[in-house]
């Protein structure tokens, strides 16, 4: 029994899907180019083109996977949730908000695997920024 449970949590794990909202930008914050806490300098970037890149969007590193509540499970919830995410100029995760939702835990599961993305901040004429995306979290069971 223990075993099913385990390749059924393994499965559900497997065919979650996340993906990123592009240009959802709501707040920029005024940052300087010398991150003071992590002694990274942002003094430019290079394209594949080899010019100077001073913009850049917030770049996802690594998305943890939410994970499945039993009580969803039991009650065959599924849908998708859509997350407001606040990515810090400080490689912080900020503020969630929960836009659209899904009953029976699975708001909470998905804020907690929002709140361990790894990101780079995005970069605005040189700079850092803080910026607010919307993240799609879909919940399916096949």
């Amino acid at each position: 029994m223990k075993i099913t449970n385990v390749i059924l949590g393994i499965c559900l794990l497997l065919i979650f899907s996340i993906s990123v909202f592009s240009q959802d930008t709501e707040t920029n914050s005024d940052s300087k180019k010398d991150d003071s806490k992590t002694g990274n300098k942002i003094v430019s970037e290079t394209g594949n083109s080899g010019k100077d890149k001073k913009n850049s969007p917030v770049k996802i590193l690594s998305k943890p996977m939410p994970k499945y509540t039993e009580l969803a499970r039991k009650n065959n919830t599924q849908g998708r949730i859509v997350l407001e995410v606040t990515f810090m100029e400080n490689r912080k995760i900020g503020e969630i908000k929960v836009i659209e939702g899904l009953p029976n835990g699975l708001n909470e599961k998905a804020i907690k695997a929002a709140k361990g993305i790894k990101f780079k901040p995005e970069i605005k004429n040189g700079e850092l920024q803080t910026v607010t995306k919307r993240m799609e979290y879909n919940f399916t069971i096949f």
